[in-house]
């Protein structure tokens, strides 16, 4: 196969993920500059993973880890070495991620990624290890966030009474409500809820008020309250509604109508997509409103409504043809637009529409494959690679 040629699909299958990921690898490495070309190879690697192709993934890995290492650029250095331990986390590796802690001389990527790994030594199962790490956080949020990590865990071992004790030492509303939303489990109280409830009301920024009412209203919900998770659901709704920032209107809808579908309340989560698509499409930035209409669609395609993610990539499209071809815009649109449509085709292959699927996954392909610049190129075929993967 050569690189960059429109790949020929047999009638009745998606191309092999492997194929494509050499292919993104190969785009990666034209990069002109080195943080990019390692940056990208990150995400490869990343992507490798989620696709569970660990032989490759572990080979690209160590190569990654010296592409960042020969940075010159401290900052740029530190901020992948900071990408690079949250992949090592993600992959179990975490005291390799530990270790790797020391090598981040920025003290803003240092703090996210002290956080990062405390965070999940938690939740696999070592909270001491975990509070240790935490002793050398200095911002309380994130400090409070290990704590949540912590509690969640100490909750799921059993520890009730430390878990509660946890989240007594935690000062912000949001991330207390969280950790006791997880200790309650099934032995939900309607009394405690309504409680928390005013503790969510209590929270001033809109966006975190909405999150935290949305994750009482699920609770409710897997509890058999309906009636109940059905009031919260409205009230959630009408806080989000009164996000005056677009873009984060935008983010909290997609998020609770992905929310809603996850407790299988699709009617209403159709709703609340559709007003998120209205919502993207008053994004005046082009590139802030692309990206959340993608992420839009992926979540339909996700969630199965597949009529309504085809909706969402015919209003992308629409924008993707008002940018003029040469535009060097295009680039990072059709970067996303290639994804969605991936994920799109695979998730139709999925449910044995394969007449739909495989003329989708070559529509992707060949937008892909026609990206000028190499950065965005080897981002969308790797993200192609991982959803084909998935498949």
């Amino acid at each position: 196969m050569t690189i960059g040629d429109p790949l020929e699909l047999p009638p009745t299958m998606l191309p092999n993920s492997c194929d494509i990921f050499l292919e993104a690898v190969n785009a990666a490495v034209t990069i002109e500059e080195p943080a990019d070309v390692a940056n990208t190879l990150l995400q490869i690697t990343t992507a490798m993973f989620d696709a569970g192709n660990d032989e490759y993934a572990y080979a690209l890995l160590q190569k990654t880890f010296r592409r960042i290492q020969e940075l010159d650029d401290p900052k740029e250095r530190a901020y992948l070495l900071r990408l690079f331990v949250t992949l090592q986390c993600r992959q179990g590796l975490i005291d390799a991620a530990v270790e790797t802690l020391p090598l981040i001389d920025d003290p803003e990527q240092r703090a996210i990624a002290l956080k990062e790994s405390a965070i999940w030594q938690a939740l696999a199962g070592r909270p001491n290890d975990a509070l240790k790490t935490a002793d050398a956080i200095e911002d309380l949020d994130d400090y409070e966030e290990v704590l949540v990590a912590v509690g969640i865990k100490q909750a799921e071992q059993g520890l009730v009474s430390e878990a509660e004790a946890t989240a007594e030492k935690i000062e912000s509303e949001e991330l207390r409500i969280r950790l006791l939303r997880n200790i309650a489990g099934e032995n939900i109280d309607v009394e405690e809820t309504n409680k928390t409830i005013e503790s969510a009301r209590e929270i001033d920024d809109l966006f975190h008020r909405s999150t935290a009412l949305r994750e009482i209203g699920i609770t409710l919900h897997q509890n058999g309250k309906a009636t109940e998770a059905l009031a919260v659901f409205k009230e959630t709704l009408n806080t989000v509604q009164r996000i005056r920032n677009t873009y984060s209107r935008t983010v909290a809808l997609t998020e609770f109508a992905d929310r809603l579908v996850s407790v299988g309340n699709d009617v209403v989560a159709i709703k609340v997509f559709r007003l998120a698509v209205t919502t993207a499409q008053e994004i005046d930035d082009v590139d802030f409103a692309v990206p959340c209409l993608c992420k839009i669609a992926g979540a339909q395609a996700t969630t199965k409504l597949f009529d309504e993610a085809l909706d969402t990539v015919k209003v992308v499209e629409e924008l993707r043809n008002e940018i003029h071809w040469k535009s060097p815009e295009r680039g990072p649109l059709d970067r996303d637009l290639a994804a969605v449509i991936g994920k799109l085709a695979v998730a139709l292959e999925d449910s044995v529409e394969e007449e739909e699927s495989i003329p989708l996954f070559q529509k992707a392909l060949d937008i892909a494959h026609n990206i000028a610049d190499a950065q965005c190129r080897a981002v969308a075929l790797m993200r192609l690679a991982c959803a084909s993967g998935d498949s």
